[in-house]
C-alpha cells in the first residue's frame, strides 16, 4: 500500500515544498502590511471571516492547496540540471559511456550482418536520409559499382556485396553519433518500459530523480526567503543581515550542484538498465527488429 502511494507523494512533494517556500518569503516580506482582524476592511475582513469559519485545519488545507498551485506554476524557476549532450564523457561514468557505445555498435553491426539494407536503418532520421540521397547520386553509385567490379575480379566478393559494404560504411560513420543522441533523447520513453520490466530498478531511478528534482527546484525559493528575511532583520542587524542572504545563496548553489549529481546518478541507473537489456530505447529496438532482405518482419 505504502509503495503504491510513494510515487504520488514524490510528485506532490516538489510543488508543495516550492510553493510553501514562496509563501514563507511573501509572508516575511509583506506580512507587516496585512492589517489585523480588528483593523481590516473589505476583502481582507471577509478573508478573516472565512478563516474563522474554516478553523485551523481548514486554513491549513487551504494554504497547502495554494502552496501547491504556486509550486506548480513556479517549480521550474531556477531549475538547473545538466543537459545530456552527445558527448557524455564529462557527465556519465566512463564505463557507462563505453558500454552504451558498444551496445549501439553491436545493434548496428547485427543489422548489417543480417543484410538489413543501410537505407532502412536511416528511416528514423529524415535529415540523414536526405543526406544519403544527396550523397549517393546516380553518378556516385556508378563509380562505386565500377570499383566493385574491379575488386570482384580479384577477390572473393560479389559486386552487390561490395556495394552494400560501401553503403554501410558511409551510413555507420554518420549513424552512430545520431543513434547515441537518440538514445539519450528517449530516456523518458525507456523510463516507461523500465517501470513495467523491473519495479525495483524503476523505484531506485524514481527515488533519485525525485530527489534531484526537489533539490534543483528549492534553491530559488530559498534565495527568496533569505532576501525577505534579510529585509525584515536589516533594521536590527544592519549590514550583518546580509549574511542571511549570503548563506541562503550558498545553500542554493550547494543544492543545485547536489541536484545535478543526483540527476546524473538517476541517469546512470537508466542507461545501465538499457545496456543490460532490462529496458530498451525505442529507436534501438526498431533497428534491432528490422528484418534483413531474406527475413520475415518480426
Amino acid at each position: 500500500m505504502l509503495a503504491a502511494l510513494l510515487p504520488g507523494i514524490r510528485e506532490l512533494r516538489v510543488p508543495l515544498a516550492v510553493g510553501a517556500m514562496w509563501l514563507i518569503a511573501a509572508w516575511l516580506a509583506f506580512g507587516p502590511l496585512v492589517p489585523t482582524k480588528e483593523d481590516s476592511v473589505g476583502i481582507i475582513s471577509q478573508l478573516y471571516d472565512v478563516a474563522g469559519w474554516l478553523g485551523p485545519a481548514g486554513v491549513g488545507a487551504a494554504l497547502a492547496f495554494i502552496a501547491y498551485l504556486i509550486g506548480v506554476l513556479t517549480e521550474r524557476v531556477g531549475e538547473s540540471f545538466p543537459t545530456l549532450s552527445n558527448d557524455l564523457r564529462d557527465e556519465l561514468q566512463p564505463t557507462t559511456v563505453t558500454n552504451l557505445d558498444e551496445l549501439i555498435e553491436r545493434t548496428v553491426t547485427d543489422a548489417r550482418s543480417r543484410n538489413v539494407p543501410s537505407g532502412w536503418v536511416l528511416r528514423p532520421f529524415p535529415l540523414l536520409k536526405a543526406e544519403e540521397r544527396a550523397h549517393w547520386t546516380s553518378e556516385a553509385q556508378r563509380e562505386l559499382q565500377a570499383e566493385a567490379s574491379d575488386i570482384a575480379a580479384f577477390e572473393d566478393i560479389t559486386v552487390n556485396e561490395y556495394m552494400q559494404e560501401g553503403f554501410w560504411q558511409w551510413t555507420s560513420e554518420r549513424l552512430l553519433p545520431l543513434l547515441r543522441q537518440r538514445v539519450i533523447d528517449e530516456v523518458d520513453l525507456a523510463e516507461v518500459s523500465l517501470q513495467a520490466a523491473n519495479k525495483d530498478l524503476y523505484d531506485k531511478y524514481d527515488r533519485l530523480d525525485a530527489e534531484a528534482s526537489f533539490r534543483g527546484r528549492i534553491g530559488m525559493p530559498l534565495v527568496a526567503v533569505g532576501a525577505a528575511l534579510t529585509y525584515r532583520t536589516y533594521e536590527f542587524f544592519g549590514i550583518g543581515a546580509l549574511l542571511i542572504e549570503l548563506f541562503a545563496f550558498i545553500g542554493a548553489v550547494v543544492l543545485t550542484q547536489s541536484a545535478a549529481k543526483t540527476k546524473m546518478a538517476a541517469m546512470e541507473v537508466m542507461f545501465q538498465s538499457i545496456i543490460a537489456g532490462v529496458t530498451q530505447s525505442p529507436t534501438l529496438k526498431l533497428v534491432a527488429d528490422m528484418p534483413g532482405v531474406d527475413e520475415k518482419p518480426k
